[in-house]
């Protein structure tokens, strides 16, 4: 049975309430931090682990989000999204590499 994320989300955070959520996205962070050193390393089951971590983070953050303003949230990552791609640019015209489409102009 599939369930919608943001409904999920927005259950637990309504159930357990903000302060528990974030205690439980900090430990989850720690975790993926294990995970992502046992994946370098190239541990035995390393990417399940990081799969596991990486989700469980990922709907961690979803909840905490979802409490935000979106047109705020949707304005942070658009900016930060420009940053990224211009340390993109920037590093490939550093290295004279060509710029790939996707980055525009």
């Amino acid at each position: 049975m599939a369930h919608n994320l943001d409904s999920v989300c927005r259950s637990a955070m309504a159930h357990w309430g903000f302060p528990a959520q974030a205690d439980i996205l900090q430990e989850e962070c720690g975790e993926l931090i294990v995970a992502l050193s046992h994946a370098r390393r190239l541990r035995p089951e390393s990417e399940k682990e990081l799969l596991e971590e990486a989700v469980d983070v990922y709907i961690m953050v979803r909840q905490i989000m979802n409490e935000l303003d979106q047109d705020k949230v949707q304005s942070m990552i658009q900016h930060k999204l420009g940053r990224t791609v211009d340390l993109i640019r920037e590093e490939r015209v550093r290295k004279g590499q060509p710029k790939p489409a996707i980055l525009g102009n």
